[in-house]
């Protein structure tokens, strides 16, 4: 055999099983990196002082600025606290469940912030790259198809025991760039590098200048176990109602938690297809049934100058609304006891 042969494979082996140990001995940090939902999950896991936990999809991504949102709660309250906007693009209603068990196990955390929107509780799979992919074959079926079943075996084994493999998603450069959005997540926003537009963020301003009076005037429809004395009827549940009350059966685990549900502002063309009687009526039953409260934006319409798209709000938006948000949510930061809705209607 060619020596020039022989040593590029001792070379190619050696770099490659570095590789491989390097993955297994790291592969928290590789896993996390595989995906969006996982690396929130880590960044919570890694700070054990935070306290607050927005949960969404991209809507809460662009809405929510979590240092605006602890900055404004402590001018009103006093009450210092580090927050976290874990929420992610691509969100669905089985990775909102998939987090809402990590942070219902979180003894940290005092308050989850929860997305009511569409989007968020839509129906959806995980795709994590530690589950397996062998389907399911009627007994009849499976000589016929023997040569799939055992490619999806083997590609199954491969995943399981070999860690570039099970962690492929994690070594494209793009990819492995967010490791430094992991073990900076205490010192910069770690929502910067995951929203649209990161150079328009970077060197636009994200002051506003409305009214005095707006803040005042933009009130949502505010929905509390308190105000509900009966769960409303006719309420044809579909999807959406199945992932609310499924996501409020997770948190209900949970007794020092305090559940609050928003819905955030959109465009006023899109207010229909996001606040109707419907969704107003599950929101009814989920607080009367769980004890939550809702935030419903939804409805009131904001303006062309903070919003990036119909549906989602730019750095003026964000910092508008997670200022008005704080301002609303403050009194669930001083009550006693959690849930305490009577203490945030105060």
């Amino acid at each position: 055999m060619n020596p020039r042969l022989i040593k590029f494979l001792i070379i190619f082996t050696l770099v490659i099983g570095g590789f491989e140990v390097f993955a297994r001995v790291n592969g928290k940090y590789f896993y996390a990196l595989s995906d969006k939902v996982l690396l929130k999950a880590e960044i919570l896991e890694r700070s054990p002082e935070t306290k607050v936990l927005f949960i969404g999809s991209s809507r809460f991504l662009d809405a929510i600025d979590h240092t605006v949102f602890s900055e404004v709660i402590a001018e009103r309250t006093g009450n210092e606290f580090k927050s976290l906007n874990g929420a992610t693009t691509g969100f669905d209603g089985a990775r909102f469940a998939y987090f809402a068990e990590i942070a219902a196990d979180s003894p940290q955390l005092t308050h989850v912030i929860l997305e009511a929107s569409s989007p968020s509780l839509q129906d959806g799979k995980l795709d994590f790259p530690d589950q397996k992919s062998v389907p399911e074959v009627p007994e009849n079926e499976r000589k016929e198809v023997f040569a799939d079943i055992f490619e999806t075996h083997l590609q199954d084994w491969l995943t399981q025991n070999i860690a570039l493999v099970k962690y492929r998603k994690s070594l494209r450069p793009k990819v492995l760039l967010k490791l430094l959005v992991l073990f900076t997540a205490d010192s910069i926003d770690p929502n910067f590098w995951m929203r649209k537009g990161i150079a328009r963020n970077l060197f636009g301003s994200s002051e506003f200048d409305v009214a005095e009076d707006f803040i005042d005037n933009f009130k949502p429809d505010v929905i509390t176990p308190t105000t509900i004395t009966e769960s409303p009827e006719n309420l044809n549940p579909n999807h959406i109602y199945g992932n609310l009350e499924n996501l409020s059966t997770i948190f209900s685990k949970n007794r020092n938690l305090t559940v609050i549900w928003v819905a955030p502002p959109v465009s006023k063309e899109k207010r229909k297809g996001n606040y109707s009687e419907k969704f107003t009526g599950f929101y009814q039953d989920i607080a009367f049934r769980f004890g939550s409260t809702f935030y419903d934006y939804a409805g009131l319409g904001m303006d062309e100058e903070f919003l990036r798209d119909p549906t989602h709000l730019n750095a003026k938006g964000r910092a508008l609304f997670s200022t008005i948000l704080a301002d609303q949510l403050a009194g669930h930061f001083t009550a006693a006891t959690p849930n305490s809705a009577e203490a945030a209607a105060d």
